[in-house]
């Protein structure tokens, strides 16, 4: 599964302060102290008042579910009633007792109406109770290890009617969603489905945990209108009734329940291929067009993916869908990956921001969570943290490695900044509050970036033959991490204890402070390294491998290794004539490791000037003298972020040479994002492009639509009236991403008579796109009288409030933050505009959000 997680503030700690000390080196004589003979051993009681401070209670553990039966197959017949937004179902189950003897068993069944369970083959009713969530078969016979039986169970479920929530990662737990049911939205009518974590219990009956693996049958009688989908191979396709069509899908290798799914609409399939296996692409009809570039990368993830872990692609089919409403980003579920509609996207919106990530994520997981599965949801870790690697493995690969550092950077800060807002805790997670509780930045990206550490440690060779190993090994089964590190082990000859149990059993992670001194009179340099995380959300003491690069005059680098191990540690560097420039600790950013390395504005501006490490150029950059920074360097820097940050350091006195690059990048810059901003910076220079030129980026039909709205913009900055003749002149119900460069330009004319376009798309706007144009929205609606704005404005504050997109929350409290500073109202009428403003910030549940939004509405 992948999650969406959005941050708007720039808040992260990756250092924490700590007292500077000085360690001595000395050598401890061996001694060794035994006095056997006068060893005493006395049974001390504890007094009441000891007694009475210790804990009553065991901590909480989430065991592994424990299992009495395993069912071999499930097949489902399912009808379903949209009115009722209910599945009229049939399931026959088989199953065998797991080892010891069973005479009767408990199925999941969340808010069924049960009708029978009878005996697959004698047809005899079953005694069974039911208390709504629980289903207790009792069987007629004892059955034995060796016993195979089927039942079958008539059943409708209701499950909009069961939800009781949902959590941060998967938005509701009803497990099967009815998509304008009853056909009055403006929206497609769909049925799918989201299992995981327990949640398809609500629409057909099952051991719903992820140590259980069965095969299945799915038969899926629907108006002959609507297309399906579920695992595996599509059998048949008959019509059985007028007007209806009975599908039925086969999936004949076993996998978990959590990823059985269905799903039902208005499709097309668009076909591709990979070697002897098919692969689908499942979009609304108007996007047929686009599919292939929608998942365009597929073929090539799945030849990169099975070379480098020895393994093919396990299963017999790929199809991947969108369906709207979604609850999370994605979901792996075999064979049939559901994704959001944040992936179904126009061609041009593709450029340089295509689904590559997700895609990589969903499709690794058919081998780590599909092939072997975890078995509790504790080891979450080892489905998500193996699903984010695949983006960098991905990204390094095929973009290349600076593009790749980008990537892991992007993961280390996410990890971090959430760490600090919510907490440390352990990556394999046994005292949980809700299972729920597990998909958050450590199973992700602390879990990637552990696994980027282990494969250092091991080395590449080493690190891919045990992931061959433990797949190879646990196909088909439930793993937890220690069948991780014995696989590793098995491989390297090496104990690995040392490494899963700081890494993956403890909270937290090192947290340094490196002090460096040169001794120009034995030439030598001294390192001092203080680990400086609390020990009571961390290990006092991590050992890990150190790298330092030492750089001197000439752009000459040295590495020097060492270990670390201690609390207080010293290092020296002999034999250096001359005072380096600058030393830095992690060079790779291969430690999970957050240093404060008290560099000097020189040494950090050096760093800048002289690494090739994406991560490093961003960390030191807000450090470094902006005077001093080789822009030219940065702005040609093989990364898109560099070029980015590159350009938001250039001024009109940057230079003829520097103004220049800016020119031509706004021309012919290889990645949209940055042509985009260098147009538009070009524009605030002084030097825009000619009209002419902006005209034709704006009416390119080749050109992606984000440096469409930055031409547009650029024309608005210098002949607004040219701007909106050209925004006649488009279609811009093409794609949603050129409205919000269209919602800039009519709320800078002012003009309260382009008011409808933003009534037309309010509803539909999400996302990015939702940020500016809600604060154009509410621009424009301030050039009204108060009265005739303050419902729109009430209206608008209620949507955001309701929605769970962050985007338009801080769309909407920009927008009213700009209208009270800019408009002469009194007292009551700012406090009726604060009051809604707050009304949106207090639906915000993250505090560190909620006082970033406060920000905007202080008074500058």
């Amino acid at each position: 599964m992948k999650q969406y997680i959005f941050a708007f503030i720039a808040l992260l700690i990756i250092s924490c302060s700590g007292s500077k000390k000085t360690a001595e080196t000395y050598v401890a004589e061996p001694i060794e102290y035994r006095e056997l003979d006068t060893l005493v051993v006395t049974d001390t009681p504890v007094s009441t008042e000891e007694a009475d401070s210790i804990d009553n209670s065991l901590p909480v553990y989430r065991a592994s579910y424990e299992r009495t039966i395993d069912i071999r197959h499930t097949t489902l017949d399912l009808r379903f009633d949209w009115e009722k937004e209910s599945v009229i179902g049939k399931a026959d189950i088989t199953f065998k007792p797991y080892f010891y003897e069973v005479d009767s068993f408990e199925l999941d069944a969340k808010g069924f109406e049960i009708g029978s369970v009878v005996c697959g083959d004698s047809k005899e009713n079953i005694d069974f109770s039911y208390d709504g969530e629980k289903l207790l078969v009792h069987l007629p016979h004892s059955l034995q290890q060796d016993q195979e039986r089927t039942i079958s169970i008539n059943y409708i479920a209701h499950p909009g009617k069961n939800s009781t929530g949902g959590s941060a990662a998967i938005t509701s737990d009803q497990g099967l969603f009815f998509i304008n049911a009853d056909g009055s939205e403006d929206k497609p009518q769909q049925i799918w489905t989201q299992g995981e974590t327990e949640h398809n219990s609500n629409w057909f009956p099952t051991v719903d945990k992820p140590n259980e693996r069965m095969t299945t049958d799915i038969y899926l009688t629907v108006e002959d209108r609507f297309k399906t989908l579920s695992n595996g191979i599509l059998i048949s396709s008959e019509s059985k009734e007028a007007g209806f069509r009975t599908d039925h899908w086969k999936m004949d290798q076993p996998h978990a329940p959590y990823l059985v799914m269905i799903a039902i609409g208005d499709y097309v399939r668009v076909k591709d291929q990979w070697q002897d296996i098919e692969l689908g692409y499942w979009v609304e009809p108007q996007y047929e067009k686009d599919a292939p570039y929608i998942f365009e990368n597929t073929p090539k993830m799945l030849s990169f993916f099975s070379e480098l872990l020895g393994i093919p692609y396990p299963w017999q089919n790929y199809d991947q869908i969108i369906v709207r409403d979604y609850v999370s980003g994605a979901m792996e579920n075999t064979t049939a990956v559901v994704f959001g509609e944040f992936a179904q996207r126009k061609k041009r919106d593709l450029i340089d921001d295509n689904n590559d990530h997700v895609v990589a994520h969903e499709l690794i997981h058919h081998w780590f969570g599909n092939l072997v599965t975890l078995e509790s949801w504790s080891n979450l870790t080892l489905n998500e943290g193996f699903a984010n690697y695949s983006e960098h493995l991905w990204t390094d690969h095929h973009y290349g490695r600076h593009e790749g550092q980008a990537q892991l950077f992007d993961e280390k800060l996410g990890y971090l900044y959430a760490g600090h807002a919510s907490g440390l805790h352990p990556l394999i997670r046994f005292g949980y509050s809700d299972k729920e509780d597990v998909f958050d930045a450590h199973s992700y990206n602390k879990g990637g970036l552990v696994l980027h550490m282990l494969r250092h440690e091991l080395g590449d060779k080493a690190f891919f033959a045990g992931l061959n190993h433990y797949l190879t090994t646990h196909a088909y089964s439930s793993v937890e991490i220690h069948d991780l590190r014995l696989s590793m082990e098995k491989v390297t000859g090496r104990d690995l204890n040392w490494f899963f149990n700081q890494w993956f059993f403890s909270p937290g992670h090192p947290m340094l402070d490196v002090e460096y001194q040169y001794h120009s009179e034995n030439q030598e340099l001294t390192i001092l390294i203080e680990q400086t995380q609390d020990p009571e959300t961390s290990l006092p003491i991590y050992q890990f491998p150190a790298s330092f690069d030492v750089y001197f005059a000439g752009d000459t680098v040295q590495r020097y290794d060492f270990w670390i191990n201690q609390r207080i540690q010293e290092f020296t560097i002999p034999d250096l004539p001359k005072k380096p420039e600058v030393i830095n600790f992690n060079p790779d950013h291969v430690v999970l490791a957050p240093a404060e390395q008290n560099f000097s504005t020189n040494e950090s501006t050096y760093l800048v000037n002289h690494s090739d490490h994406v991560g490093v150029i961003l960390e030191n950059i807000q450090e470094a003298n902006p005077i001093l920074v080789d822009v030219n360097r940065l702005l040609r820097f093989p990364a898109r972020d560099i070029q980015l940050v590159g350009l938001e350091m250039v001024h009109p006195g940057s230079g003829p040479e520097i103004l220049d690059l800016v020119k031509e990048m706004a021309l012919h810059a290889k990645n949209s994002f940055v042509q985009a901003k260098a147009i538009l910076l070009s524009t605030h220079l002084g030097q825009s492009l000619d009209e002419i030129t902006l005209i034709a980026l704006a009416q390119s039909q080749e050109k992606p639509y984000r440096v469409v709205n930055a031409a547009l913009s650029a024309l608005n900055e210098i002949n607004p009236q040219t701007a909106l003749e050209v925004i006649r002149t488009l279609n811009i119900r093409e794609s949603d991403a050129l409205i919000p460069g269209v919602a800039q330009i009519y709320s800078d004319s002012r003009n309260t008579e382009h008011l409808p376009f933003f009534k037309e798309n309010e509803k539909h706007i999400r996302g990015q796109n939702a940020l500016p144009f809600y604060a154009s929205y509410l621009r424009l609606l301030g050039e009204q009288e108060f009265r005739d704005m303050i419902t729109d404005i009430i209206d608008i504050a209620d949507f955001a409030a309701q929605s769970n997109d962050l985007f338009i929350k801080y769309g909407v409290i920009r927008g009213l933050a700009e209208v009270i500073r800019s408009k002469n109202y009194g007292k009551e009428q700012n406090d009726t505009l604060r009051g809604r403003a707050d009304h949106v910030i207090e639906s915000v549940e993250d505090f560190q959000y909620r006082s970033f939004f406060r920000s905007l509405l202080k008074e500058e």
